[in-house]
This record gives structure tokens, C-alpha cells and sequence, in this order.
């Protein structure tokens, strides 16, 4: 192996060890998503449909996706990085709500289109048409 990788056998076993701790704290993270995460997701995926109301389980889907997207570290770097890119012409909070309300916005209107039997092929054609008609707006 150590002919075909061309290293040393230092690297190559420093390496390996870094394979193996990646692989346990693979195996670790998505243990503990399907012990903690997931069962919460159940219950409240089994709860929603029991409240009998399309506009309760609308708001609620929203909601989470919502502050799912404001919590989440990696979209608060992805707007840290356009604000620093563009030399702040681009608000960083407001960046970080308008992604949160795009992501609110098509959950609510996946969870509608599963609910009433509505083509993907129309979701993708009207939100196509909103972001091309949206760019003729953007001004630099």
C-alpha cells in the first residue's frame, strides 16, 4: 500500500487513524440522531394530522423549517461570507431571514402539494417563473 500511496509510513498510519476516528464519530453522530432526533420528528409528524386542520399543520411545518434555517451554523457562515464578500452593500440578518423564509415557504408548499395530489413538475414551473420574474428586479 505504501508503494501505490508514496508516502511515508508516519503519514499512512496518521492516515488510517484519522479514517478510523472518522468512521466512529460518523457511526456516533447518526446513533444519536436515530436515539434523539428522529423520535421527537415521529411524534410530532404522528401528532400534526390529529389536530384535523390543514392551516394549523401549514403554520407549524413553517414555523420549524423556519427557525430550523436560522438556528442552522452553516447557512449564519454562508451569510457571514456574502456580507464580508460584498463588503457589507448586503445585510447579513436580512440575508439570513429572507433564506429562512424561502426554506419556510416551499416545506408549507411541499407538505400542500403532497396534500392535494399537485404535480412536481408544477411546483418546479411556478417557482422557476417567481425567481426568474424576481431577477429582473435586482438592481447592483
Amino acid at each position: 500500500m505504501l508503494v501505490f500511496t508514496g508516502s511515508n509510513p508516519v503519514h499512512f498510519v496518521s492516515f488510517l487513524s484519522g479514517t478510523v476516528l472518522v468512521i466512529m464519530g460518523m457511526t456516533f453522530f447518526l446513533m444519536g440522531v436515530k436515539l434523539g432526533m428522529l423520535p421527537i420528528g415521529e411524534a410530532i409528524g404522528a401528532d400534526l394530522p390529529k389536530h384535523g386542520s390543514l392551516i394549523f399543520i401549514a403554520v407549524v411545518a413553517f414555523l420549524l423549517s423556519f427557525l430550523t434555517t436560522i438556528a442552522e451554523p452553516d447557512v449564519r457562515v454562508l451569510s457571514s461570507m456574502i456580507d464580508s464578500v460584498s463588503e457589507d452593500s448586503i445585510d447579513r440578518n436580512l440575508l439570513l431571514i429572507s433564506i429562512a423564509f424561502g426554506v419556510g415557504f416551499f416545506v408549507t408548499a411541499s407538505i400542500l402539494r403532497i396534500v392535494y395530489g399537485v404535480s412536481i413538475k408544477h411546483l418546479f414551473a411556478i417557482s422557476y417563473l417567481i425567481i426568474i420574474l424576481l431577477s429582473f428586479f435586482y438592481t447592483v
